[in-house]
């Protein structure tokens, strides 16, 4: 009918109700016909199905003359399918198997880096380009650049922050007009050598590289652009990772092979998604990385010295210890209440914490573990090597020496300036001679755990044998342990009994015989210190075997309301 014309309004409301309300017509699919052997019928989807192998067509898209002539019925005998043409494309390339260089090499178990991006070449040009890195805006948008497009969402405040503010006016001219160009060429220079192998769970093996050849990893951490390690960025910042990871060409076979990888890439450090009260660490730990790079600037470029070798073991031992059968002799016990874990010179230095090796070092955390990696950056290269660890193994990295100083724990923590390791070299003048082994602690505060359960003999047992291949390491270097330093590991956040502990230590230690005597560090712990004393001038003087020590840790239990120490005394006396 006819709507009235003047109210103009009214007119659109009714038409666009009325064209609103129509429904969409349905389609009504198209029976398809059978064809019936011999039978004529069906010449339609079927029929051209079977002509595109019987009817050749010209390249310009037309049919040949035979198409002209009147159609045969089209007869299928014995249900044969016609066969296809082979393929006759000349040239075809032979695809290249994952885990599979161009040469034919096997390249599975190798570090991944940025070189293996289908952008790479770009993000190598920019790298070769840094004239425009001049302060920390210019910085954040480089790294922005080399992860584009998904880096232009991430947050670098605090990167920016530690730029501009933070780092001192003399040190920032230096860093950007001839270091962080040196660093960019680092991380270039370093896809061309030899890659080294990932040390996979559950095998004995070693890689080997050079500081100079680390450095340059250690750059592609900081600018994000190792593949793979993109777990913590989505969780954290809603972005997938470091550039393009799903362009990488081994992405498919590798994103299941690397889920035991642990997180490497420093993005969490640059911004406030770990919380605002978390900044103050990150601007301490970037003061110990910014300096790290650089001193080493200083040392390979400016002084010009030979760079030295960090080697990563990881050693895998499946076999138990019998430990109520081990009649070894307890090793000497040494109390140290002053000097660091990392201070020990020439000692099998003890890292016991988290399976993936440097726990939160690039996240929120920054206690024992953490602030050893963030001193000592040559660690990390055991970071980007090992696999997370297990029950049966255990890793040793020696080389790294420590490069800053720091006072405080946790909240407290800061970076005090340059440390001068003295730390001597081996015969061969290849390798500091500094170990450190690490291995995973049980965290006995963590549902469904409790701080009692250290006590039973499934975790005793356990926690025995982690701390034995911890302290199993064969040096690759020709030199000794003089001591095996250790400390409070697990005694913190993971609600360990340090008495129970240092024993457990002592006895795998003793199994071991890695090194003449055990040196326990108390952390500036006088009161701890003397109950040590007292148990070992008391107890330990008297000859005492693993077997005796672990049959009196067997019989203890936290209900009797003796202190571990009490109880072994009495246990050990009678």
């Amino acid at each position: 009918g006819s709507i009235s014309c003047e109210k103009k309004k009214r007119k659109v409301k009714i038409v666009y109700f009325f064209l609103s309300s129509r429904k969409a017509p349905v389609k009504k699919k198209k029976k398809k016909r059978k064809i019936e052997k011999g039978g004529s019928e069906g010449e339609g989807e079927q029929e051209m199905s079977i002509r595109q192998y019987l009817v050749p067509l010209k390249k310009n898209g037309a049919v040949e003359e035979e198409n002209n002539k009147p159609k045969q019925p089209i007869v299928v005998e014995n249900d044969a399918k016609p066969e296809a043409k082979p393929d006759t494309t000349p040239n075809k390339p032979k695809r290249r198997k994952l885990g599979e260089s161009d040469d034919g090499t096997d390249t599975e178990t190798q570090l991944k880096l940025a070189d293996g991006y289908k952008n790479w070449g770009e993000m190598a040009l920019l790298l070769t380009d840094t004239a425009e890195v001049n302060d920390g805006a210019s910085l954040c948008n480089f790294i922005r650049k080399l992860n584009a497009p998904h880096g232009n969402k991430w947050d670098l405040q605090v990167l920016k922050h530690f730029c501009d503010t933070v780092l001192r006016q003399d040190i920032s001219e230096n860093f950007y007009s001839k270091i962080f160009p040196w660093l960019a060429g680092k991380a270039v220079e370093c896809t061309r050598l030899p890659k080294p192998r990932i040390l996979l769970r559950n095998t004995t093996s070693s890689s080997t590289v050079s500081e100079s050849h680390f450095i340059g990893l250690l750059v592609h951490a900081f600018l994000c652009i190792i593949p793979f390690r993109y777990r913590y960025s989505i969780a954290k910042t809603d972005v997938k990772g470091a550039a393009d990871w799903k362009s990488y060409p081994e992405y498919h076979r590798l994103k299941d092979a690397t889920k035991h990888l642990p997180d490497l890439n420093m993005l969490p450090l640059f911004g406030i998604t770990l919380g605002r009260e978390r900044v103050a660490n990150q601007i301490e730990k970037l003061k110990c990385v910014f300096h790290y790079f650089s001193k080493m600037y200083m040392v390979l470029v400016e002084a010009r010295q030979t760079p030295t070798n960090i080697t990563v073991k990881r050693t895998w031992v499946p076999t138990q210890v019998d430990w109520i059968k081990n009649q070894s002799a307890l090793c000497d016990l040494n109390i140290e209440t002053i000097q660091k874990i990392e201070e020990s010179q020439q000692a099998l230095q003890v890292d016991f914490a988290n399976e993936s090796l440097g726990g939160g070092v690039i996240g929120k955390g920054c206690v024992q573990e953490e602030i050893r990696f963030i001193i000592s950056p040559g660690l990390f290269l055991a970071r980007m090597l090992c696999e997370r660890l297990t029950p049966n193994d255990a890793v040793a990295v020696y080389g790294a020496r420590q490069h800053s100083e720091y006072s405080g724990y946790a909240e407290t923590f800061k970076w005090e300036g340059d440390h001068d390791d003295r730390t001597p070299l081996d015969a061969a003048g290849q390798t500091y001679m500094v170990a450190v082994t690490m291995g995973n602690m049980l965290n006995y505060t963590k549902p469904p755990m409790e701080p009692g359960f250290q006590y039973k003999e499934p975790y005793r047992l356990k926690e025995l044998h982690k701390i034995f291949v911890s302290l199993s390491h064969t040096p690759p270097i020709p030199f000794a342990h003089t001591t095996i330093a250790s400390g409070k590991w697990g005694c913190g956040v993971f609600g360990g009994d340090y008495q129970y502990k240092l024993l457990l230590q002592l006895c795998a230690a003793s199994a071991a015989n890695t090194a003449p005597s055990f040196t326990f560090h108390t952390f500036e712990n006088e009161e701890e210190a003397a109950a040590i004393r007292s148990f070992r001038d008391s107890v330990l003087s008297t000859r005492c075997t693993v077997a005796m020590m672990y049959t009196a840790l067997s019989s203890y239990h936290p209900d009797s309301g003796k202190t571990v120490f009490n109880h072994i005394a009495t246990v050990i006396r009678s």
